[in-house]
């Protein structure tokens, strides 16, 4: 039984119950096709409002959740408890000024990595390698604590990048 397509009205025989395009997908023929590619080609994420409707069905969707009291909003609670109890945001705080070389050496590793510099290195196999050459640079063989005094706080560590600079690709 023929059906006449939504798009251009042109009659077809549907291969399947719910056509409602002439065409092929498979085929990249007819409205089907059409419809797929550019019709749709604009996704909804694509859309510049996406983000905030995003967070607005998030934040209706958790409200539920804790309206109806699921296993979710159960877990979430539970979890905010163990926070507070444990020290919270000073655990982190204190965490983070003990570990500030860390810190900055993740920040500095991600900046590269937007920035597509070739090699890496963990922070572990940094600290390694300033052990081996005695907190030395490799190059001019100059020590970090010298390098404090003489700098103070402008250039108070070893970097990495002292043999290729990064404005040259290096890392």
């Amino acid at each position: 039984m023929k059906r006449r397509c939504k798009k251009c009205g042109k009659r077809f025989y549907p291969r399947q119950w719910n056509h409602i395009f002439c065409g092929s997908k498979t085929n990249k023929t007819g409205c089907s096709w059409f419809n797929v590619t550019v019709t749709r080609s604009k996704r909804r994420w694509q859309d510049p409002n996406y983000k905030e409707y995003q967070k607005e069905y998030g934040k209706r969707w958790k409200k539920t959740q804790r309206f109806l009291n699921t296993d979710y909003a159960v877990r979430q609670l539970r979890h905010k408890m163990n926070y507070y109890y444990n020290g919270g945001k000073e655990v982190g705080k204190k965490w983070r000024k003990k570990n500030i070389d860390k810190i900055l050496f993740w920040n500095k590793k991600r900046t590269l990595a937007e920035k597509s510099v070739i090699g890496s290195h963990t922070w572990y196999e940094w600290q390694e390698l300033k052990r081996s050459y005695k907190k030395r640079c490799a190059i001019c063989k100059i020590n970090e604590d010298v390098l404090r005094k003489k700098w103070g706080n402008k250039f108070s560590k070893l970097t990495e990048d002292h043999i290729i600079p990064i404005s040259k690709g290096g890392y």
